[in-house]
Formats: C-alpha cells, sequence, structure tokens
C-alpha cells in the first residue's frame, strides 16, 4: 500500500530533522553542576541502555559534572540525546487517508477514476 509506505518515509524524513510524531516526550532529567562527576539515578530498571552507555553519550557532549534521572523504562539512547540537545519537537498526529485511495492500487488495479 503506496499511502502507508509515504507515511514512513515522510515519518523518516521528519525524524531526521528532530520532529518525533506520536511519541511523548522522555521523562529523563539531566541537570548540569559545577562539581561531583556524574550521577545517574533510576527509578525503573534499564533495559535499552545501561550505565556505561549513559557515561559515554555524556562524555561526548562534554558533561563530566551533572546529576541524571531516568524514570521511564524503555528509555534509549536516542532519548537521552533528545534531551540533552533540548531542541526536538514531539507532536501528536492523527493522519487520515482517503479509503478509496488505500484500496485502489491493490484491490482495484483495473478500476480508473
Amino acid at each position: 500500500m503506496k499511502p502507508l509506505g509515504d507515511k514512513k518515509i515522510i515519518e523518516g524524513e521528519l525524524e531526521g530533522f528532530g520532529i518525533r510524531l506520536n511519541k511523548r516526550p522522555p521523562n529523563i532529567t539531566v541537570r548540569k553542576k559545577d562539581k561531583g562527576g556524574i550521577a545517574i539515578t533510576n527509578t525503573v530498571p534499564l533495559t535499552n541502555i545501561d550505565q556505561d552507555e549513559i557515561k559515554a553519550i555524556l562524555s561526548e557532549y562534554k558533561l563530566s559534572n551533572c546529576d541524571v534521572a531516568i524514570r521511564e523504562a524503555n528509555a534509549t539512547a536516542d532519548d537521552l540525546v533528545d534531551v540533552i540537545e533540548g531542541n526536538r519537537l514531539v507532536f501528536s498526529t492523527n493522519l487520515k487517508i482517503p479509503f478509496m485511495t488505500l484500496f485502489s492500487e491493490c484491490i482495484f488495479p483495473f478500476c480508473m477514476y
């Protein structure tokens, strides 16, 4: 189905520009401080990222003194980067595709309109 394929392409392009569709903002807090090193706290078990990856990401952004609080079970490295950069947009969308557009190509290939 071409319209759904086009939708995935458009969503991928928007992801590349920092626009997240149909997602919630990650429940992660990064607070910079003057000294004291990196303190990582999580209220849920980390499944997609571990503390070494978090420290590696923070060092890439030159954050050697900060507090990181993760309150989301499925937090990923991309979520952490989104929070650190702070310039990501999150939108909820309701995409409507016309009924005949969905089925004209796969069920009715002989139908011309």
